[in-house]
């Protein structure tokens, strides 16, 4: 996608959507299905606390990062996008290790 443009605004707009829809389509059943009870509440509360680190946490450093390395130019960003890659490589290793408990019924 080439830097800049109506296109890419709107491709990213979209991209960032669907990862909203299916995180709000995927989190409250498998919070659920986890915990094992009808009332997920204090669950989805704690969740939201313990994920505070990486919502805040991961622009945050980012920011620091694309600043730190600026005498990179345009490497930064590449090292960046790289290390956020491996980390999400990671997040879907576990995910898919998760085994959700066999619902009754």
């Amino acid at each position: 996608i080439p830097a800049g443009g109506i296109v890419a605004f709107f491709t990213c707009a979209a991209l960032l959507g669907a990862a909203r829809a299916l995180r709000m389509l995927i989190y409250a059943p498998a919070v659920k299905a986890l915990a094992g009870s009808r009332d997920i509440t204090p669950h989805i509360a704690l969740i939201s606390l313990a994920e505070l680190p990486f919502s805040t946490g991961l622009p945050l450093l980012s920011g620091l990062f694309l600043d730190g390395f600026a005498h990179l130019q345009g490497d930064n960003y590449r090292l960046l996008f790289l290390a956020l890659a491996l980390l999400l490589a990671v997040g879907a290793v576990f995910a898919l290790k998760l085994r959700f408990p066999a619902e009754d019924g």
